[in-house]
């Protein structure tokens, strides 16, 4: 199956963030670029970002959640360990620079010994 060829507005897009960007730091347009459904709470704050709206217990569940899912991950399938690792730390220096998540948090999550079980 051949891959479906970019649209000029996602090429644009991936020029702009050749790393990717932070999932918490999608806005609506960055959902209608790629064609998928945003969020409902975009939808209602459109204005705002996941990542700004998101309830500090979401926040904390998500971490903690991804957290337990990288150590497994790192043991068992370092690729895939890798790909979500690192669109992991795109939403924790994102989170960081929106002040909610804190320094400790973000310099552990950095430090990959971290995630040894």
């Amino acid at each position: 199956m051949k891959p479906e060829k970019k649209t000029r507005k996602q090429q644009t897009w991936k020029k702009k963030y050749p790393r990717g960007k932070a999932c918490f730091a999608w806005e609506i347009d960055d959902y209608e670029v790629w064609g998928l459904e945003p969020p409902t709470c975009l939808l209602d704050n459109p204005l705002l970002t996941e990542g700004q709206i998101i309830s500090q217990e979401e926040l904390e569940n998500w971490f903690m959640d991804s957290i337990k899912t990288l150590k497994v991950l790192k043991e068992t399938d370092s690729k895939n360990f890798q790909k979500i690792y690192q669109g992991f730390i795109l939403d924790i220096k994102y989170l960081h620079t929106i002040k909610r998540i804190e320094k400790e948090s973000l310099d552990f999550v950095l430090d990959k010994n971290n995630f040894e079980f």
